[in-house]
């Protein structure tokens, strides 16, 4: 503070103010080391001690953007990342990517994705960009990102980037590439990918492989309630075609209801299951659960017109 506040020339005041700001980098003060760099580096200096604090306020920054990231707050991040912008080229890899993502969380998806494209030699980095493309619908960037990938020798996250590839193919509507790529990778650890694909692959026609891989990403714990939700109706839809009732209302059967729309959704499910396997008095009684509506309009007629039905049937068959 004496060299700083006190008559002494640039130079020891630059000194004092790099001295300051690794004090204030041992403490986690990101702020006033960003403060104190900003400062210092408006004196006169030599090279020397401008690279110095030029060091020290990335550093500051990287903490910055750790600190706020970590406490899930990408609107802070990114004000900061505005802030010191001339800075962000000079950041590490792995500093970038949680920038990235903040960026993404706030939905400013071309932001993000020059972000990963700066990322050059981090597959890692190639693979969330490719998935932050199919988020967007850039079929084109997330193509890229993974053909660059599976380029490489030993190439790392192989299965995850043919997956992912495969899922961009069906997009494009290459099925015979995409069922190729998919069926090659054979699963994705990514639970909402691992969606994407089984969709594609009920789409294309490999119903049995596709209600595998729904099955499994319902029952991971990557989904949230809403999306673990529609996957299982998904299902209940697929084997309700497949003529698998049993199993579709079991399934149906251990959903918890996540909002009045799901529970009624489900419980049209259900009838219609019922239905299908001749249990028409429990039909009815699921129906009596369901809310006044169009659905439940609907799910009546269905019900009234199989019960007319099976009374048709038996009077032909006499008494």
């Amino acid at each position: 503070d004496h060299l700083i506040f006190g008559p002494a020339n640039d130079y020891w005041k630059g000194v004092a103010y790099t001295y300051l700001l690794h004090l204030h980098l041992q403490r986690k003060e990101w702020r006033p080391a960003l403060a104190t760099a900003q400062k210092g580096r408006m004196l006169i200096l030599g090279e020397s001690w401008n690279r110095r604090l030029l060091e020290g306020a990335i550093q500051a920054l990287e903490q910055g953007i750790e600190d706020l990231a970590t406490s899930a707050n990408p609107a802070a991040v990114w004000l900061l990342a505005q802030k010191w912008k001339d800075y962000l080229p000079s950041l590490k890899p792995e500093t970038r990517l949680r920038l990235a993502r903040s960026f993404q969380e706030l939905g400013l998806w071309q932001a993000a994705l020059d972000l990963y494209h700066e990322n050059e030699g981090d597959p890692k980095a190639w693979l969330e960009a490719a998935k932050l493309a199919l988020q967007g619908d850039d079929l084109e960037a997330a193509s890229a990102f993974c053909e660059k990938l599976l380029a490489l020798p030993d190439a790392p996250y192989k299965n995850e980037a043919k997956w992912l590839l495969g899922c961009v193919r069906f997009r494009q509507a290459k099925q015979d590439q995409a069922r190729a790529l998919l069926t090659e990778a054979g699963t994705c650890q990514d639970p909402r990918l691992l969606v994407e694909g089984g969709r594609a692959a009920l789409a294309m026609g490999m119903t049995d492989w596709g209600i595998e891989r729904l099955e499994k990403a319902a029952a991971s714990q990557g989904l949230d309630p809403q999306e673990r939700t529609q996957v299982v109706q998904e299902l209940a839809e697929a084997r309700y075609m497949l003529k698998q009732c049993e199993q579709s209302f079991q399934a149906l059967d251990q959903m918890g209801p996540e909002s009045t729309d799901s529970e009624t959704q489900v419980s049209q499910w259900k009838v219609l299951c019922l239905l299908r396997s001749g249990k028409t008095a429990e039909a009815r009684r699921v129906l009596e659960h369901l809310p006044a509506g169009p659905d439940r309009v609907r799910a009546e007629e269905i019900l009234r017109a199989d019960e007319a039905i099976a009374a048709m049937e038996k009077g032909s068959n006499g008494p």
